[in-house]
């Protein structure tokens, strides 16, 4: 009988297990590709909501300033004129649809 346990059955193994190796490298590679791209992702979320904050914030200190100086307009405002107490209310709520 001659033995099989040749160089070529050496060659085979060695090919096989750099096969193997290969698409694990390949595997990895695309799952960290994926992770890549999804880190991409979130952090342009969160960059679009920084944003939205930003916005957020400065109407809401619009709001409060507006309603603050209205307030002081109301209290210059004599009591015996509730028609203008009335206007300056409508004027606040025309104000805060325009703001939000």
């Amino acid at each position: 009988s001659t033995q099989s346990t040749g160089f070529s059955d050496i060659g085979e193994k060695v090919e096989a297990r750099k096969l193997v190796f290969e698409n694990f490298i390949n595997e990895v590679r695309g799952e960290y590709e994926q992770t890549t791209s999804k880190r991409q992702e979130v952090q342009a979320q969160i960059e679009k909501l920084q944003i939205e904050l930003k916005e957020q914030i400065k109407r809401e200190t619009l709001l409060t300033n507006t309603h603050n100086n209205l307030l002081q307009l109301k209290k210059a405002i004599n009591s015996d004129q509730p028609h203008l107490i009335g206007a300056v209310n409508k004027l606040e709520q025309e104000l805060r649809r325009k703001i939000f």
